[in-house]
């Protein structure tokens, strides 16, 4: 929830259908604009990430909440706003983050749009785990598992789950740590969600690493690290975790053992990563 993965984008490609689909939105009026709109934004999500290029997201994002302010779209002036303040984060403009994000979650709530409250929750938990301020992570993640479990969303509830991990594990509550993570892992087995099965692993080597395993934390760091790179970057909120603990571990055993644990971690399969940190984790 709340989390996208960093890629390179063929953002050329990208804006080569949207052109094509503008001659046909022209063609309906005034009712098109809100499928451009909506194509705008899409485009400006998608490009959110795209280190290189970070105007482009902006002109896109800017074009759609312009066209939803014509119409007195709500839904879609809410999400615009969202997005300013994911574009925000990502610059580290953590204030104006927060002010957006809240902004978001305060036009969901006066619609009573449950999906979008609960993204913009998640992004408020994220923001605070990259400024440190975990009490207030945990509030806004606690929020968000409320929400998916009021609309029984049981594949949502392996989000707040491991921010809550991660939460617990920055105050050094490690028992209830490992469970979240154990739940949120198995939740994201069950539903098919590899990255966050990778997360999950993350921060289980996390535990391990703060309660005297650092060795096999290493292994389960290094196993996450090079499963992920199929698939992106991690977020900024769990980069900065991944890159504490992994420091944590590292510091606890020579470097000839780190080395030794760090390769044998980089050739395990997500199988077995997995299996391995549940049966460490497992008392």
């Amino acid at each position: 929830m709340g989390r996208q993965f960093r890629s390179s984008i063929n953002i050329s490609r990208n804006i080569g259908y949207l052109e094509e689909a503008q001659e046909i939105w022209s063609k309906l009026g005034r009712e098109g604009e809100l499928g451009l709109a909506g194509a705008l934004q899409l485009l400006g999500e998608i490009t959110l990430f795209n280190e290189d290029e970070i105007g482009i997201p902006r002109s896109f994002l800017e074009r759609s909440y312009k066209l939803y302010q014509d119409h007195r779209d709500k839904r879609g002036i809410a999400w615009s706003i969202h997005h300013f303040g994911s574009l925000a984060m990502i610059q580290d403009r953590f204030d104006e983050a927060e002010k957006q994000f809240t902004s978001s979650l305060a036009k969901f709530q006066e619609i009573g749009d449950k999906f979008g409250m609960a993204f913009a929750l998640a992004s408020l938990g994220e923001l605070m785990r990259v400024i440190g301020e975990y009490d207030r992570a945990g509030e806004f993640w606690k929020q968000n598992l409320e929400i998916f479990r009021e609309t029984n969303n049981r594949p949502g509830f392996i989000y707040p789950l491991s921010g809550l991990g991660w939460v617990s594990l920055r105050k050094g509550e490690h028992g209830k740590a490992k469970n979240l993570f154990r739940e949120a892992l198995s939740l994201s087995n069950e539903y098919g969600n590899k990255p966050m099965v990778i997360y999950c692993i993350a921060g289980l080597a996390g535990v391990l690493g703060s309660t005297g395993k650092p060795q096999q934390a290493v292994k389960l760091f290094c196993a996450a690290d090079a499963l992920l790179e199929e698939m992106g970057k991690f977020e900024p909120a769990d980069q900065k975790d991944f890159d504490h603990y992994l420091e944590i571990s590292r510091k606890q055993i020579d470097r000839s053992v780190f080395e030794e644990a760090w390769a044998e971690g980089r050739r395990m399969t997500i199988e077995e990563a997995m299996e391995y940190a549940l049966e460490l984790t497992n008392e």
